[in-house]
């Protein structure tokens, strides 16, 4: 169980301005699979993991994080969902539903 969401990018979106994107906001990683954390004051417990594939012609981006994480995760979980709509357009898809952000409790 966890928070899980799928930004869904038209196939004309390049896959490297994708990850130089992600790369800008804090992740790290290589190939299609990245990880976000930041070691500040213990407010991130788990960070959040990001992957990415091609599936009909659509680039879709996936992160997530357990269900025990704290609200800094989830908050900046949502923080790159809507950045990712933002500059590449599509839509994306949470637990919550489409293009809905996780509530942070």
């Amino acid at each position: 169980m966890g928070y899980d969401a799928t930004n869904y990018l038209s196939s004309s979106v390049s896959k490297k301005k994708v990850i130089d994107f992600i790369k800008m906001v804090g992740f790290t990683g290589r190939g299609d699979v990245y990880y976000f954390f930041k070691d500040e004051d213990y407010k991130y417990l788990y960070g959040v993991w990001l992957d990415m594939r091609v599936n009909n012609d659509e680039l879709l981006v996936h992160t997530r994080t357990p269900i025990y994480c704290s609200p800094h995760d989830l908050q900046f979980q949502n923080y790159v969902i809507k950045q990712i709509r933002h500059y590449f357009g599509g839509y994306f898809i949470t637990d919550c539903g489409t293009n809905r952000y996780f509530e942070i409790e």
